[in-house]
């Protein structure tokens, strides 16, 4: 294969300088609050809730709880250089990353970007062979299973805005910011704008990459640097699911190529269980001097500057991680052409295989004679469907609740009397219910008449204040009610 020479590092860097300032002032407010879809709620404490709101924050349910609350923000990854301070800088079924500064005002390696994590549950202890980003202090680890909820269907996209709730008002990150016990962190995911169909790129040395557009509007916007031959170990793809997304960010898609897996199943054990091919823009694989053939390599109309990196159509705000396994047509998914023929779907291979998309190698595993191997590869991007979504909420939810009922938390129906531990005579009582304030008073018995049908069925915070110290107490509302219903 020719090789494509590219100037030196350091040259790039001298010449990218004038693009600092826009990549660095990019605005987490580029998407409209008017398109919001959903907003993930975290509360960064032990025991903390993890919530998702389909209403623009009326109502919240919950998804899941931290095990362990975020301390630190730790340097990242390289492309996160490429996307907003307060805003999320990458999405992957084994890890959200929330970028909150950067210690150098630069991009790429010389960035230093800082950045904390929402953790699923299979990924608090590091696997081996893992090669991706490793929280470690800066994870806020849940009890959410790796390649579900938010870390699949409800996820954000890379871009989307970050903030902290301060008495129920929405705040941009601080610059530098150093997670503490008990903040809350909001993400707002919006609708992407003139988000293409899909992305098509000609498997070959120069081939075309082309979005196309609703209306049959075609637009080429990149060329092929190096085609993508081979399949290789990628970190989560264990819990993915053949031709889903697995992660993006700012310089990177990977997409799946391994069947998904059982929770139970320990990435990087005995059995190989990961499989997968990334697609990356020039600028960002010269710079971390990726040559593997597992990743094809996209340019514009130069290789000396990131042209492609954290911006549309590819490295920001337009790939979603959703995937429904009973409903392909809404799922964002790869597909392949072998031989220049039909579009078809990728076919399953787990482990390294550096021939994966060579005629030989697929030939043997198809069944059929191929030719010239895989020929283009294309990424379907659905329109976000609210009624499909709302009921993958409900049943997140719904999961979540019966997992709570297995380990004895009892659950609350109906009308409810709540009442602090101990009865205070004359002070001033306050209740809230998820941060929000749902009764005061001062009288004896002092006590709060919860309706909880007008509640989401789920998990709840329950907050008592005394002037003496405030209670916490986590309350499971199940009323034979639908559990969309709203507050």
């Amino acid at each position: 294969m020719a090789a494509v020479k590219h100037k030196s590092y350091n040259s790039r860097m001298k010449k990218s300088l004038i693009y600092i300032a826009i990549i660095l002032c990019m605005s987490v407010h580029a998407f409209s609050a008017e398109n919001e879809i959903r907003r993930i709620r975290i509360e960064n404490l032990a025991g903390g809730l993890v919530q998702v709101s389909i209403d623009c924050g009326k109502s919240y349910q919950t998804v899941g709880r931290v095990r362990h609350p975020a301390l630190v923000s730790v340097l990242g990854f390289a492309a996160a250089t490429y996307t907003p301070t307060s805003a999320v800088a990458a999405v992957a079924v084994h890890g959200i990353r929330i970028k909150v500064g950067q210690e150098v005002n630069s991009i790429g390696k010389a960035g230093q970007p800082l950045m904390f994590s929402l953790v699923p549950e299979e990924f608090q202890i590091i696997p081996k062979r893992y090669g991706g980003h490793q929280p470690r202090s800066s994870g806020i680890d849940t009890d959410i299973h790796s390649g579900t909820s938010i870390f699949r269907n409800l996820a954000p996209y890379v871009g989307s805005a970050a903030f902290i709730e301060t008495e129920g008002n929405l705040k941009p990150i601080p610059d530098a910011y150093m997670p503490q016990p008990g903040d809350i962190f909001v993400i707002q995911v919006t609708n992407p704008e003139n988000a293409p169909l899909s992305v098509e790129f000609e498997n070959q040395l120069n081939g075309k990459v082309t979005a196309h557009y609703a209306g049959g509007v075609e637009k080429v916007f990149a060329h092929v640097v190096r085609p993508v031959e081979a399949i290789g170990r990628y970190d989560g793809t264990t819990f993915n699911g053949v031709g889903s997304i697995n992660t993006n960010h700012g310089g990177v898609i990977t997409v799946s190529t391994a069947p998904k897996c059982t929770f139970d199943t320990i990435e990087g054990g005995p059995v190989e269980t990961r499989g997968g091919f990334m697609i990356q823009p020039v600028y960002h694989t010269d710079e971390q001097r990726e040559r593997k053939p597992q990743v094809m390599a996209i340019a514009a109309d130069e290789t000396a500057r990131p042209l492609l990196e954290g911006t549309q159509p590819l490295f920001r705000g337009n790939i979603p991680l959703t995937f429904f396994e009973d409903d392909i047509t809404h799922s964002c998914r790869a597909e392949l052409k072998i031989d220049n023929g039909d579009w078809e779907l990728v076919p399953k291979i787990v482990g390294r295989v550096d021939d994966a998309f060579t005629p030989a190698y697929l030939s043997n595993i198809l069944g059929r004679k191929v030719e010239n191997g895989v020929t283009s590869i294309r990424i379907l991007i659905p329109d976000i469907d609210p009624v499909l979504a709302a009921k993958d909420l409900d049943s997140d939810v719904a999961d979540y609740n019966r997992s709570l009922v297995k380990i004895g938390l009892k659950p609350v129906s109906g009308i409810v009397t709540v009442r602090p531990k101990k009865n205070i005579s004359g002070a001033m009582t306050v209740f809230y219910i998820n941060g929000r304030k749902m009764y005061s008073g001062n009288v004896s018995p002092c006590e709060f008449t919860w309706d909880t049908t007008k509640m989401p069925n789920g998990l709840h915070r329950l907050e008592i204040e005394t002037p003496y110290g405030k209670e916490t107490r986590r309350v499971l509302v199940m009323n034979v009610l639908s559990s969309s219903t709203k507050e």
